[in-house]
């Protein structure tokens, strides 16, 4: 923050502040922000949520509201406890909901802000062995992810048989989260962002897999092409 000239820095539940506390709260309509300043790092809390965060991540200092007052005067209270109620320079976390931005603005109206990523991104540029590890493990889960939707391209399989056998690997790899398991195939392929159906796999169809999961907080994303039987003349 210091060699970036910033203040503040605020985080939205996100990989950055997962990266940064180990927990990472579900990004809903309720404000969630990590504030920090060079006095304190105070996380502005729903009481809905409190109770999980505290004890996913028992260091944080939490400053809850209730749905019934709304963000709104916690939000102000939290920025002035922690010293970044006037702050000039303010980060925002580039994934930070709109509406919870548009709160952050009207709560420091003399910031100027910029993206988190100019505090956040020199800090994850740099592996360490655990982390290291971790990637490692997220892209083996992926790898046999897509062995086993593979192995599920068969003639009369639907994308959808195809789609389950990829999560269902993933599943059994540990993952905690399946994002996305696209499976399109023959004129489906066509579609960058297809989403998986019933349409039933042909001897020769060219079958697009596009996978993703996540293991240990780290996502993988690995997108492959597959044959049913053997490739037809024309995709050869």
């Amino acid at each position: 923050m210091g060699e970036a000239e910033l203040d503040l820095v605020a985080l939205a539940p996100s990989d950055n502040l997962r990266y940064l506390v180990g927990f990472s709260p579900v990004a809903d309509e309720r404000a969630c922000m990590l504030l920090v300043t060079s006095e304190s790092a105070l996380v502005l809390m729903p009481s809905l949520n409190a109770e999980q965060a505290a004890a996913k991540a028992p260091e944080l200092e939490l400053v809850t509201w209730d749905d019934d007052a709304g963000p709104v005067d916690a939000l102000r209270g939290t920025l002035e406890r922690g010293g970044g109620a006037k702050a000039r320079r303010a980060a925002v976390d580039p994934e930070m909901r709109a509406e919870h931005f548009l709160l952050l603005q009207e709560a420091v109206p003399e910031a100027t802000f910029v993206t988190a990523s100019v505090a956040v991104r020199p800090l994850r540029e740099v592996k360490a062995d655990e982390e290291l590890r971790l990637l490692s493990a997220a892209a083996q889960a992926a790898d046999d992810a897509v062995r086993a939707a593979c192995s599920a391209c068969r003639q009369g399989a639907s994308e959808l048989d195809v789609a389950e056998a990829a999560a269902a690997a993933f599943h059994a790899s540990g993952c905690e989260e399946v994002l996305f398991t696209i499976v399109a195939g023959g004129p489906n392929g066509a579609f960058p962002h297809h989403h998986s159906g019933r349409r039933a796999l042909d001897a020769g169809d060219a079958v697009v897999i596009d996978i993703g999961a996540r293991l240990n907080g780290y996502a993988s994303d690995l997108t492959r092409m597959a044959f049913v039987c053997s490739p037809s003349e024309r995709n050869l």
